[in-house]
């Protein structure tokens, strides 16, 4: 249990990381297009509970950090809220995706 949380943590930090760097190029863009990547490679390679995990998890790290005013709970407009119930339902849609893929893979 404790890989899956130290794998999914890992993975939203990189894709956070990833969107920080790229911030300034990137400007409004919709704030969770490198989460959408955490999600997956984090399903791949440690099964859905982490996939799942890292898409909960990029939720408030996405919305605090890249979702406009910025650094500000709760604030935006109501296609920021639909954004996120896009990115949590595809994020573990391709979080089950992956996981059977892997799991296929190893038989």
């Amino acid at each position: 249990m404790k890989h899956v949380l130290l794998f999914s943590v890992l993975a939203v930090a990189v894709g956070m990381l990833l969107r920080a760097l790229l911030d300034r190029y990137l400007g409004s863009a919709p704030p969770f297009v490198f989460f959408f990547f955490t999600s997956m490679v984090a399903a791949y390679y440690g099964g859905l509970p982490t996939g799942v995990l890292a898409t909960l998890l990029s939720v408030p790290s996405g919305w605090y950090f890249f979702v406009e005013p910025g650094f500000v709970w709760g604030k935006g407009a109501p296609d920021d809220f639909a954004g996120v119930s896009i990115f949590v339902f595809a994020g573990t849609l391709m979080s089950v995706l992956a996981a059977r893929m892997r799991r296929a893979q190893e038989e």
